[in-house]
């Protein structure tokens, strides 16, 4: 029992945030241990037969740890959503707002409130935002695990017009590129499972409707299978300007020539400048 006794104490211990102790401060009367520091728990677990079991111990020990490293850490510990890491970088972007800062996000083909998402990091950090799919039923995970959001299953368009929806036996793929559709089930490791006419309206219609008056935006973050130039051309640039913008880039150029592609020209017409990029996504910000 002493070594699991010792490898209790140290798996227990966790960070202390500096509490008021001011006489009748509600922090002073706050209770200083954590869900994480439950000995008697921890021991059930990892005992088997009044032995200790080494892999039980290890796993426990870990998650005791990484429980204790998200509370003293913000954005969830760090944890990445996305798909390449955009959401760590959107981290780093947004660092010099204020503590506690609750901003606002536009998400353009979010497929999943957690799978490759930009925004989840945020959102468990108190923003809330608009998510934008046009997957039928694609809006049921969010509203049930994204309730502070607005979740819209809508397509996006540079104009109102009905498009052919390519949908795949993996919805990361979805889309209304014809080409791209065809290229992705020849290739034989996904498969196209369905075909259906949406009706597409223009972002900015969108958001006539569906913006928060009087509310800023600090992220529009756009992902729709190569039609991110026609999304960004349907946005009215004149009243929406979101300090950063992402973009979806499927051509593979070098990052010399990636300011003469169409979605980077239009953008720095907008007055944003590419900042960084990922391999498959562009980071623009406006110009102060």
């Amino acid at each position: 029992m002493r070594r699991i006794g010792r490898a209790t104490a140290w798996a227990t211990w966790t960070w202390r945030p500096a509490i008021s102790t001011r006489p009748g401060s509600v922090a002073s009367a706050t209770a200083r241990r954590s869900s994480c520091m439950r000995p008697g728990k921890l021991r059930s677990r990892v005992m088997q037969g009044g032995h200790v079991r080494p892999l039980r111990l290890a796993r426990a020990v870990a998650r005791r740890l990484a429980r204790c490293f998200r509370a003293r850490q913000g954005y969830a510990g760090y944890r990445s959503f996305s798909q390449e890491g955009e959401d760590m970088i959107l981290r780093s972007m947004f660092s010099t707002k204020p503590r506690g800062y609750h901003g606002f996000y536009v998400d353009v083909g979010a497929h999943d409130p957690e799978r490759f998402s930009n925004t989840l990091c945020l959102y468990l950090a108190g923003w809330r935002g608009i998510n934008i799919d046009a997957r039928p039923g694609g809006m049921t995970a969010f509203r049930r695990r994204r309730p502070r959001d607005i979740n819209l299953e809508l397509a996006i368009g540079a104009s109102r017009s009905t498009l052919t929806y390519y949908c795949f036996n993996d919805a990361a793929l979805n889309g209304f590129r014809a080409d791209i559709a065809k290229a992705i089930d020849e290739a034989g490791r996904f498969r196209l499972t369905s075909q259906v006419q949406l009706e597409t309206v223009p972002l900015s219609d969108v958001l006539d409707e569906y913006l928060p008056e009087g509310q800023a935006i600090d992220l529009l973050t756009v992902d729709v299978e190569g039609m991110d130039y026609e999304v960004l051309s349907s946005n009215d640039w004149a009243r929406y300007r979101p300090d950063v913008v992402l973009a979806e880039e499927l051509t593979p150029a070098p990052i010399e020539e990636l300011l003469s592609l169409p979605v980077a020209s239009f953008m720095r017409k907008q007055g944003y400048d590419l900042r960084c990029k990922t391999p498959r996504t562009l980071f623009f910000v406006r110009r102060t």
